[in-house]
């Protein structure tokens, strides 16, 4: 479960540096796509850390549901919520927006192992 989490802070790097690298400009959604990539990275990267931390069972399901959510809000960033430019060649399509695709999937992945695995009694551990 520990190692989950630590992938859950490694992944809210990712989610945080690789949109900042691969924006187009300033003015289009990418630049705005990568700003709120940061604003999702943030709250990942303190919720991986507070999970890692953590030995109350309730508490860490509780995080694993926060966490998926905003592993779905990062999905939605690049796709639905903001996007990126309409050009199919430009490195926003090509590498931001896969990216923080899979590293949403990853994040929602994660965050659901570490809620199954939390599951049981309200003792600590």
């Amino acid at each position: 479960m520990r190692l989950a989490a630590v992938g859950i802070v490694v992944l809210s790097a990712v989610i945080g540096i690789v949109p900042q690298l691969t924006q187009c400009g300033h003015e289009g959604n990418c630049h705005w796509t990568a700003q709120a990539s940061l604003a999702n990275a943030f709250p990942l990267a303190v919720l991986g850390a507070l999970t890692v931390f953590s030995r109350n069972r309730p508490a860490r399901r509780s995080l694993a549901i926060v966490g998926a959510i905003l592993g779905i809000s990062v999905i939605l960033l690049p796709t639905w919520l903001i996007g990126v430019c309409a050009s199919d060649f430009m490195r926003c399509n090509l590498i931001m927006k896969p990216t923080l695709i899979l590293s949403g999937l990853i994040v929602i992945a994660l965050c659901t192992t570490i809620f199954l695995m939390s599951r049981g009694g309200e003792e600590t551990l």
